[in-house]
């Protein structure tokens, strides 16, 4: 069956960046200065995503989080209970709302249309802008959310608590915090209206290598001719055309000497020094005449001979005047800007597909990855320190970042297990946690002792070496079936614009299917549109076979692959249980979904060697195994669980918990 691309690129283009010269987003305030009431109790709440707790206990054993140690002492230290599955977007939509995926409909970062069975990101919808005769803008973008239910910081903003929200993920669009502030997190997208497309531009690059790639790149062949490369800047795809047709953007690239390079954007000079990333450029895309986006990036010089290599980051949206909902009131990141300087808007805001792809080294990446985050921390504690709110709420990154890029470096056992970069970036994970361990400490000095402290972590991490292309599995036992002509592999960019999915699969022979982080849908009647199985009777014998048998997977030399495949009724409940997958993958450590499965790939084996820098994970890994870290500056007794973090700093503001709220307060 091919599927049709026009639609999903109405709804996943590049379209919602077109309207700075609409008219700017109205203000969200009101006008009038907010009238808050005192809460109960002060709150502040930190979230590192992705601290694994054995790593986290190792260091601090060793006296390298003496912060974290002193918060310890004070109050207490947990392992958290993460969700099912422990993916990011999902565990932070249940901190928010304090209930399971079937409270919120957020079940992975992807979801897959019923009628196509294409896959698409699951966090917000979009509609598109109109335009009159390919010029006149005449109707905005609609961008909708669509995590359900309350977050716990609308419901203390809605009952005039004083709160600030600073980059959680799946709070894009940011909404109306009543005088309050917020800043959205992950989940917001870059001006190509992806995760991060970075851009690579080399002399020696193959014609196997140029265009997309696998994991969000795109790779420029380059030609010098009288020391000057001409090539582009691929920017946002055209809203007023049908199709995907990115804008793109002359780029000439002139030779100084053997470490300097001239960048020239439209007469605009930028000098690159080999070994140093640019400083902020502000790149400038015409939609039409009267239409443009303006965007921020970096270069990187990485070599001039004998090969010319250039690296640009991915194009954020500026944080001066956003087009889109990105924050709230709507020039607060402009404010932020113009006190502290240019910084990252999108969610994911660390260049971890550059280094998979190896366009990038480790020194690279960890530069880039520090300057982030001592930029989130400025702005924390500017936001902390210039209006204090009786909520606070900041969400940092770089401890999960880290862990994706550089858990082969501490695991001998890993297939990019390196001895000589194991002895100079073996030590990058503590580098981070101790990051995070200051910034901890600076967030102490400025809370007073009868406010409460929550520090989380959403998941913990695992080592991943092996990779397994569950639809391969699928195949390989009956449960779908090929046309017979080999599948290709799918790229980030099929995602979000081009190309066909399963092109290949015989859906009228195919009883189930996997798209997503471990999710497995069966073909349903009634349900997908070229559904076989029947609701009822045939439906449970299809999903109990298929969880019998891949709870007995196992590796070539033997070693159990999964530790359980859930069903969907016993895991989820909720208003949103139509968007649930009907099984969920959980693996054992070591193993995780392949890249290829989460957009639904059929590659030849259903085991292989996982052979990237990408080489921590938790998406996919049985959940029990995990779980997350919880400290306080309080005492408190039992397992917690993130579903509880909600009530139980609504009970502590004195604010109402809303009745579909699943957890338990602590204290």
């Amino acid at each position: 069956m091919n599927i049709d691309r026009r639609e999903f690129i109405k709804t996943l283009g590049g379209t919602a960046l077109y309207l700075a010269t609409v008219g700017s987003l109205s203000s969200l305030n009101s006008g009038c200065k907010p009238s808050f009431k005192e809460a109960k109790s002060k709150v502040v709440v930190i979230g590192f995503d992705g601290v694994e707790p054995s790593l986290f206990e190792k260091y601090l054993s060793e006296g390298q989080l003496p912060n974290m140690k002193r918060l310890i002492s004070r109050g207490s230290y947990h392992h958290l209970k993460t969700t099912n599955p422990s993916e990011s977007p999902v565990c932070w939509a249940s901190f928010a709302v304090g209930g399971n995926p079937g409270r919120h409909g957020i079940y992975d970062f992807l979801k897959r249309d019923p009628i196509t069975y294409m896959p698409m990101i699951s966090t917000v919808e979009k509609e598109p802008p109109r335009f009159l005769f390919d010029l006149i803008p005449i109707k905005k973008v609609k961008i909708t959310s669509m995590r359900g239910g309350i977050s716990f910081w609308e419901q203390a903003a809605l009952n005039r608590i004083k709160t600030t929200a600073f980059q959680i993920p799946v709070t894009f669009p940011s909404v109306d915090m009543k005088g309050g502030k917020m800043m959205s997190g992950l989940g917001v997208p870059d001006i190509r209206q992806t995760q991060g497309t970075y851009q690579y531009y080399a002399t020696d690059l193959s014609p196997e290598e140029a265009g997309s790639s696998v994991y969000g790149g795109i790779q420029h062949k380059i030609n010098v001719v009288n020391n000057v490369a001409r090539t582009y800047i691929e920017g946002p795809p055209d809203p007023t055309k049908e199709g995907f047709h990115p804008i793109q953007l002359p780029l000439k690239i002139k030779i100084v000497d053997d470490n300097t390079v001239i960048v020239d954007i439209n007469g605009d000079r930028i000098k690159l020094y080999k070994g140093r990333f640019s400083d902020w450029v502000v790149i400038k895309f015409h939609i039409t005449p009267i239409v443009s986006v303006t965007g921020i990036c970096k270069f990187y010089l990485l070599s001039v001979k004998p090969e010319l290599k250039v690296f640009l980051s991915p194009i954020d949206i500026s944080p001066i005047n956003p087009p889109v909902p990105i924050c709230n009131p709507s020039d607060l990141t402009t404010q932020l800007a113009k006190q502290l300087g240019l910084f990252r808007t999108r969610g994911w805001a660390i260049n971890n597909m550059a280094l998979t792809e190896e366009r990038i080294d480790e020194k690279i990446f960890l530069d880039d990855l520090f300057s982030v985050e001592d930029m989130r921390r400025r702005i924390t504690l500017h936001l902390m320190d210039k209006d204090p709110s009786d909520l606070f709420i900041s969400v940092f990154q770089a401890t999960d970042r880290v862990g994706h890029a550089f858990f082969r470096l501490i695991d001998p056992r890993h297939p990019r297990y390196d001895e000589e970069l194991a002895y100079k970036y073996g030590d990058a994970i503590l580098r981070v946690y101790k990051h995070m361990d200051k910034t901890v400490g600076e967030i102490l000095k400025r809370i007073s002792e009868d406010t409460t402290l929550i520090i989380l972590s959403d998941h913990g991490f695992h080592s991943f070496r092996r990779c397994v292309n569950i639809n391969t599995w699928l195949v390989k036992n009956g449960y779908m079936t090929l046309k017979g002509a080999e599948d290709r592999a799918y790229t980030l960019d099929d995602l979000f614009g081009q190309g066909e999915f399963w092109p290949n699969v015989d859906w009228n022979k195919t009883q189930a299917y996997a798209v997503g982080l471990g999710q497995i849908y069966i073909n349903l009647v009634g349900r997908e549109s070229r559904g076989i199985v029947l609701p009822g009777r045939d439906y449970e014998k299809v999903v109990n076979e298929i969880v019998s048998q891949l709870r007995e997977l196992r590796d070539e030399d033997g070693t159990k692959v999964i530790r359980d495949v859930y069903k969907r009724d016993d895991i989820f409940n909720g208003r949103y249980l139509d968007r649930a997958p009907d099984m969920q993958v959980g693996f054992e450590d070591g193993y995780r979904v392949s890249w290829q499965t989460c957009l639904g790939g059929i590659p030849p084996k259903v085991i292989e060697t996982n052979d990237r820098k990408w080489s921590g994970d938790h998406c996919s890994l049985e959940p029990s195994i995990t779980k997350g870290i919880l400290l306080t500056n309080r005492k408190l007794n039992g397992e917690p669980a993130i579903i509880d973090i909600a009530p139980t700093v609504l009970k502590l503001l004195g604010v109402p918990i809303p009745s579909d709220v699943e957890g338990s307060s602590w204290f």
